[in-house]
């Protein structure tokens, strides 16, 4: 028997050295930090379990990784909590060796938000070079403490990440240096001078955004009163004219309910009439007619309330167009509240352009700026349009992301030259560029990076 539990504890240990082995192999193998990092954030665990972990740059001070996730997000604000935790930490005499992180030690603010996001225990791991210096931390979070056997082995790999972290490093250095700059400085001082003057060359800024064309005069059919479609009186995309039956609700519980209120009237009038002809020779029964009359115009009042709902089960088209809806049979038999949507009369003779532009794309714009609009279906034949109105606000569209509703309507015969009975058909998609201001090529091209950069100094 302590034979075999020593053969068992032989074959654990080999297969742990084996593994440490493979993971310092995928560590050399890796060609680019993005190699060695998901390495670093991923394959751990075969050393030691962890819940997450997450890769700090010492020389950026920033968060460059996490186990599971493709990106991170530096403006997160999990992201810039853990920069400011990081540089605290990497301050104390025990940053460059393998300890666990005391969290006790915290604020209490601090500590609440690492209790939402991480598990029990939080392992310090420095990656070192060869001259003991941290160039980087891998923060494991785990439910139990490390071993002895465990620290005894991340030890050892933590010099294999920190010697293929460094050659890759001097590879990118040697590979930039090796790029050779031509002989001849005229080439470059009459580029760069060309290069300027392009980039001074004023051009409108425009951007691109999907766009659809819907119809400017619409109405939504909402439904009066809550209840059961019952029947709809005509088919999906069919052309409706003002005043057109366009559904009926069940009317049945409002039915019996309107009987009900009608008999309850009844009844209080008789009552009010026996009472007023009592009152004659009995005097203690005119007390009671004023009750009795104020029973009577609220069981009117109820009844007439509950015949105004009966009436609003029969729903008319309110203008002329086109009844806009999903399939006829997913709205038989479904109930609905008070307010909600059922179908969109759109004219399909007046319409615009909507445009739906992302958060990172909006521009200074003002009403009457060129709109082009490239429709999915005839790419090659552009519809000229002028901006009407522009959102304030961005609102969630229905892939996820925000984006301003921006409105556009098609210019008139004398500008675009087209028959002004071709109308453009409702419903077609497309991409629209919108022109802004004038503005210099150079922003024109760099807009985008600018805009990185700015919130990129501002997280410093």
């Amino acid at each position: 028997m302590v034979h075999a539990g020593t053969a068992v504890a032989d074959n654990t240990t080999e297969t742990r050295l084996l593994s440490l082995l493979q993971l310092e192999q995928k560590a050399r193998q890796a060609t680019t930090l993005q190699q060695l990092q998901f390495v670093m954030l991923n394959q751990t665990r075969i050393i030691a379990e962890y819940e997450q972990a997450v890769l700090w740059d010492v020389q950026h001070q920033a968060v460059c990784g996490a186990s599971g996730v493709l990106s991170i997000d530096r403006q997160a604000p999990l992201a810039q909590w853990l920069n400011r935790r990081c540089r605290s930490l990497i301050k104390q005499d025990v940053a460059s060796g393998i300890h666990r992180v005391q969290v006790d030690d915290w604020p209490q603010a601090d500590q609440q938000m690492f209790s939402q996001h991480f598990a029990d225990v939080m392992i310090w791991l420095p990656v070192t070079d060869p001259e003991d210096r941290v160039i980087a931390v891998l923060l494991l979070s785990r439910t139990q403490p490390l071993s002895i056997r465990e620290k005894r082995l991340l030890t050892f790999l933590q010099q294999a990440y920190g010697h293929a972290w460094q050659a890759i490093n001097r590879q990118n250095v040697r590979l930039s240096k090796n790029i050779r700059l031509p002989q001849k400085k005229r080439l470059w001082v009459c580029g760069g001078l060309i290069a300027a003057a392009v980039m001074l060359i004023p051009v409108h800024q425009s951007v691109l955004a999907p766009a659809e064309i819907i119809s400017s005069a619409s109405s939504m059919v909402r439904l009066p009163v809550s209840g059961v479609v019952k029947s709809l009186h005509l088919t999906p995309n069919s052309p409706v004219k003002q005043g057109d039956h366009l559904l009926t609700l069940d009317a049945q519980r409002l039915n019996e309910q309107l009987a009900q209120a009608r008999q309850q009237l009844a009844i209080s009038r008789a009552e009010l009439r026996v009472a007023r002809q009592q009152s004659f020779y009995d005097a203690s029964r005119k007390a009671s007619i004023a009750v009795l009359e104020g029973r009577m115009n609220l069981a009117r009042l109820n009844a007439d309330y509950l015949q105004q709902q009966v009436s609003q089960t029969e729903i008319f088209a309110q203008q002329d167009g086109i009844a806009l809806f999903d399939d006829q049979g997913d709205w038989i038999g479904r109930p609905l509240n008070l307010g909600e949507p059922v179908m969109l009369i759109a004219d399909p003779s007046r319409t615009q352009l909507e445009v739906r532009l992302a958060v990172d794309d909006m521009m200074p714009l003002e009403a009457g700026d060129q709109v082009r609009f490239f429709p999915n279906s005839r790419p090659a034949e552009p519809i000229q349009a002028r901006l009407t109105t522009m959102a304030y606000h961005s609102t969630l569209q229905d892939n996820g992301r925000y984006a301003f509703v921006l409105k556009a309507a098609f210019q008139s015969v004398a500008d675009s030259g087209r028959p002004s009975q071709d109308v453009p058909q409702m419903g077609l998609k497309g991409v629209a560029k919108v022109y802004g201001r004038k503005t210099t090529l150079f922003f024109y091209l760099f807009r985008r990076p600018l805009s990185q950069l700015r919130l990129w100094w501002g997280a410093l």
